[in-house]
């Protein structure tokens, strides 16, 4: 009696422990259901956050079904996340590989080259990168000729690449499908405005706007082309908002007093610089805005030696963080060797520099 019921314990041992790991049902499905199985799992790990379990959960998988094209591109997902482009790139090629028509490999290999792109070094690496994401993208596209990311995203490469009629036929393609797309207006906006047509790309940034309105870079972008259209109080709106929804934005800041100075509205110019500079100490367009204000005061009552001192501490700072500043250099020079009035030339300058602030 105990030798048959010994035999029959250590059965029933394996079969309780293998089923309270969850296994057992797994390992006994064929292996295209194991993978997918193991892929939910894995989708499930990574909606908690763990990766490496995901990671782990995949690679069973793929013990069990090599050629599963879904868990390559699962495992490439995960490494492209956690910056592990080389091998993202790997299987995202073998899936694409195993399956040529395959859309969702292709376009994630895409969107890997293009963030290769924006962190390599060298401009014709960054370039090399951004062809192969360009060629993959329009792989991906003869699978899925309707897709709206695909499109939308050879349009960024196209335009980092300085094919900018590329770039605007590409974006408009994926317009067609989602007009009211915020992200593909916002980019037909840029590219429009990159070639000069202001009147276009306003239209574009509105869009963008009404679309999703809790957008302060839009605002910003929008803001820039009103300076660039002299169109100041529409410019000081714009920021405005921007400054409302992101009021930490040392950029916001440094426009709000471009364009108040713009106005004469001087207290307020300086408080703006002065903000950017406390979200931003490393801002040298905020030091030279401040300094600008300051000489400007200057000039008008030459008895305030002390705006004048203040503005050449903020000029100096301001070329010790961007030394290329030409114009603020010959500015400096100036008004250090003299302290009479400058005249209406040097306001001028100020005013011109001002006025290609964006």
């Amino acid at each position: 009696m105990r030798s048959i019921l010994g035999r029959w314990i250590v059965p029933l041992l394996l079969v309780t422990a293998l089923s309270g790991c969850g296994q057992m049902n797994t390992w006994f499905l064929p292996p295209e259901q194991q993978s997918q199985q193991r892929l939910a799992r894995a989708k499930t790990l990574l909606d908690a956050g763990d990766t490496s379990a995901a990671l782990e959960e995949l690679t069973r998988a793929l013990q069990a079904n090599p050629n599963h094209v879904p868990t390559i591109t699962a495992v490439g997902d995960i490494h492209r996340k956690t910056g592990n482009y080389d091998q993202a790139v790997k299987n995202y090629k073998r899936a694409c590989d195993i399956d040529p028509y395959a859309f969702r490999p292709h376009y994630n290999l895409g969107v890997t080259y293009q963030a290769m792109a924006a962190v390599a070094d060298g401009a014709e690496t960054v370039r090399n990168f951004l062809r192969q994401a360009v060629m993959t993208y329009i792989r991906a596209l003869a699978i899925d000729p309707n897709s709206f990311h695909a499109k939308l995203n050879l349009g960024a490469c196209y335009f980092q690449m300085g094919q900018h009629d590329l770039a605007e036929q590409a974006t408009r393609e994926a317009l067609a499908s989602q007009p009211d797309s915020a992200r593909a207006n916002n980019n037909l906006g840029i590219i429009l405005e990159t070639t000069n047509r202001l009147e276009e790309a306003v239209a574009a940034y509105k869009r963008s706007i009404e679309a999703d309105p809790n957008q302060p870079d839009i605002l910003v972008n929008l803001g820039a082309v009103y300076l660039r259209q002299e169109k100041i109080r529409s410019a000081l709106a714009a920021f405005r908002q921007a400054n409302r929804l992101d009021p930490n934005n040392a950029e916001t800041c440094l426009q709000l007093g471009v364009c108040y100075f713009r106005l004469k509205q001087l207290d307020p110019a300086v408080q703006a610089f002065q903000d950017a500079i406390r979200l931003d100490p490393y801002d040298a367009g905020a030091y030279r805005g401040f300094g600008v204000i300051c000489m400007y005061q200057y000039v008008v009552d030459n008895r305030r030696t002390d705006l004048r001192d203040k503005a050449l501490r903020a000029w100096r700072y301001s070329l010790k963080l961007e030394p290329t500043q030409t114009d603020l250099q010959r500015l400096l020079q100036r008004y250090d060797t003299s302290s009479h009035t400058a005249g209406p030339s040097g306001k001028s300058n100020s005013e011109k520099r001002f006025s290609r602030v964006s």
